[in-house]
């Protein structure tokens, strides 16, 4: 395991590669790192952080700071590089609010320029739409401050499956592995810079149902999760439930239900949702719990249900994903090509 963890590159700073600027009331700009990106493409949870930003940005100063519920819908491959997010209001209330917010890239096939200029204006220049969203704000602090008359019922909800194992933070810090844990590796890690931003650990004895997977995660960097960390979050791991199914050794024929060894495959998501069920501390927290679980993988398309809970065993958050299985060679296509993406054999 340690040597395959060796060949993970330098983590960066997730707070640093979502920061926005602003432009005017309604427009941000940011610069896509491309140690957040899946190839040649970034990754579609980071991309879902900064949209988080722009509406705590926006929302923030009017009392609404906290996304509560978001949709994206990606309609394009994104880049690194500039880019530009514009916000429209669909509704401002009271008690929340509701904004339209898109994501704008020169399209690839005109000959526009891949940076974006602070000085292109509304037009054009600001390039089309790769991704769309509507997100619904509020303070989540008046929740619990209207506690005593809002509605709260008990459900008699519990995790399909019994909780995993609890784990030892401070043995995962210094061993990489405890008793019931241990750092997890796929050659994804080693070939995909998103990847080597987040340090994910696994059950050592794996579930007898093959489309779920338990995860502890932690920032390679140290820093901690905040709420506008949740979108890459919720992203981060699903394409690592398919390459769970991955065939150990390169033989033939490939066995019914695996994926071949030595072919790369790319996961685009196509629709995430985020539902933020509790807010987390405004320093954040370093370790939140994945259990990421699929119903379906068929004819090159998959669902992924992703719960996210805090130190303390509580559901932070769900996310539910439509994605594809393709091949790698789509992800860079008409860009340059990305070798280490193929797998090792």
């Amino acid at each position: 395991m340690g040597r395959h963890l060796s060949e993970l590159g330098i983590p960066a700073s997730l707070k640093a590669a979502t920061a926005i600027s602003r432009r005017d009331d309604a427009t941000f700009s940011v610069t896509l790192d491309p140690a957040f990106s899946i190839g040649a493409v970034p990754n579609g949870g980071y991309i879902a952080s900064i949209f988080l930003a722009v509406a705590e940005a926006y929302l923030g100063p009017r009392g609404h700071p906290d996304t509560i519920a978001a949709h994206w819908q990606f309609l394009s491959r994104a880049r690194n590089g500039s880019a530009v997010l514009k916000v429209s209001e669909a509704k401002m209330g009271r008690a929340m609010s509701v904004l339209h917010v898109t994501l704008h890239q020169p399209d690839e096939a005109s000959k526009s320029s891949p940076t974006l200029k602070a000085s292109d204006g509304d037009g054009d220049g600001d390039g089309v739409i790769v991704v769309a969203a509507y997100l619904t704000n509020r303070s989540m602090a008046d929740d619990v401050a209207a506690s005593s008359i809002s509605i709260s019922l008990p459900t008699g909800w519990v995790e399909p499956h019994r909780p995993p194992p609890v784990m030892d933070y401070d043995v995962l810090r210094r061993q990489q592995r405890d008793a019931d844990w241990e750092r997890m590796y796929v050659w994804l890690m080693g070939r995909l810079p998103s990847l080597h931003n987040v340090e994910f650990y696994r059950r050592r004895v794996r579930h007898d149902q093959s489309g779920m997977l338990d995860l502890w995660i932690r920032l390679a960097v140290g820093e901690a999760f905040t709420a506008i960390s949740l979108g890459y979050v919720a992203d981060i791991a699903v394409a690592l439930l398919p390459e769970t199914y991955r065939q150990p050794m390169s033989t033939r024929p490939v066995p019914n239900g695996m994926l071949e060894c030595n072919k790369a495959f790319w996961y685009p998501t196509i629709t995430m949702n985020l539902d933020v069920k509790r807010k987390l501390p405004t320093k954040g927290v370093e370790w939140l719990r994945l259990r990421i679980t699929s119903k379906t993988i068929q004819n090159g398309r998959f669902d992924a249900e992703v719960l996210i809970f805090d130190g303390d065993d509580r559901l932070v958050a769900t996310s539910y994903h439509v994605a594809m299985i393709v091949g790698a060679e789509r992800n860079y296509a008409g860009r340059r090509s990305a070798p280490g993406l193929k797998p090792k054999v």
